[in-house]
Formats: C-alpha cells, sequence, structure tokens
C-alpha cells in the first residue's frame, strides 16, 4: 500500500506517429519525425506530463488464409504526479482502477 509520501503517477499511453507529416522548409523525413515528436512533447509537457519512455508492442495480425501476420506497434509512455495523495490506509481510485 502507498504511503503518504510517496508520489504516485497516472500514466497515459499514446501510439508513436508512424508517417511523418509534411512540414514547409522540412524535407528530410528523420527532421520531420523528430520536429513532430517535439510537438507532441511540448503539447503533452504544457498539460503536466512527462515522457517516460517507448515501448514496441507486438500484436498478431489476422490476415486470412496465410494466418496470422506480428507486426509491433510503438507506443510513448508519459507519466504526471497526481494531484492528491490517498488517505491513509484508503486505496486511490481513477477512473474504476485502483492504484
Amino acid at each position: 500500500m502507498p504511503q503518504i509520501t510517496d508520489v504516485l503517477y497516472e500514466y497515459d499511453v499514446v501510439p508513436a506517429p508512424t508517417k511523418p507529416m509534411r512540414v514547409p522548409g522540412i524535407t528530410k523525413e528523420n527532421e520531420r519525425v523528430a520536429y513532430e515528436l517535439g510537438e507532441l512533447f511540448n503539447d503533452m509537457a504544457v498539460e503536466g506530463w512527462e515522457y517516460v519512455r517507448a515501448d514496441r508492442i507486438p500484436i498478431d495480425n489476422v490476415t486470412g488464409i496465410s494466418g496470422n501476420l506480428p507486426t509491433t506497434h510503438t507506443m510513448l509512455v508519459f507519466r504526471r504526479p497526481l494531484a492528491l495523495p490517498p488517505a491513509q490506509g484508503q486505496p486511490l481510485v481513477l477512473d474504476k482502477r485502483i492504484a
């Protein structure tokens, strides 16, 4: 059980961009990816989210006669501290989840 002095976090997981958007003046694909990620990170930071890491998640997609074709999705993990710690001995309930 978390203690009053512990910092509790909530997490948000969003898919990483798969195709970088076109930006005037930026022609290289790696620079467009960097620009788009910078915009995403800055938008999340304004809302109090801190970037934690990127994870690659394998998912089996059903393709029909040939069977499953595994693909991977890159997910970006963000976190931010919760505003109020739970009362001593009481679980914290967030959107029907217990932290």
